[in-house]
């Protein structure tokens, strides 16, 4: 199992977990996009796409599923990110409500959507 393939397992575990009502097969090419851009750390798609596991006869069928997949509405960044970042808001406030409070001087609230 290459790389990408790894990487791509374990974020669609993640994504799995964070949103569970998202479509199977959304879940599974958004984890192998991230798996490829962190491999390759480019934004460059026509290098993700060299990177890409997918059975294709061409380079450019392969940069061609990764410009749809990017174009997906399905994907905002903001809702896929959200769960991410109201947990690390969490820890951060949980950690700063055990300091002293004058030395803290920041308070953070999360308000639901």
């Amino acid at each position: 199992m290459g790389t990408v393939r790894q990487l791509a397992t374990a974020i669609e575990e993640g994504l799995r977990a964070a949103h569970p009502t998202l479509r199977k097969t959304v879940v599974t090419k958004l984890a192998l996009a991230v798996g490829a851009i962190l491999e390759v750390q480019t934004p460059n798609t026509a290098e993700l796409a060299n990177l890409l596991p997918l059975e294709t006869e061409r380079q450019d069928m392969r940069e061609q599923w990764l410009r749809r997949l990017l174009k997906n509405p399905l994907l905002s960044s903001a809702d896929l990110l959200e769960p991410w970042a109201r947990q690390a808001l969490y820890h951060f406030s949980i950690d700063l409500s055990f300091q002293e409070p004058i030395r803290s001087g920041l308070s953070l609230s999360v308000i639901p959507a």
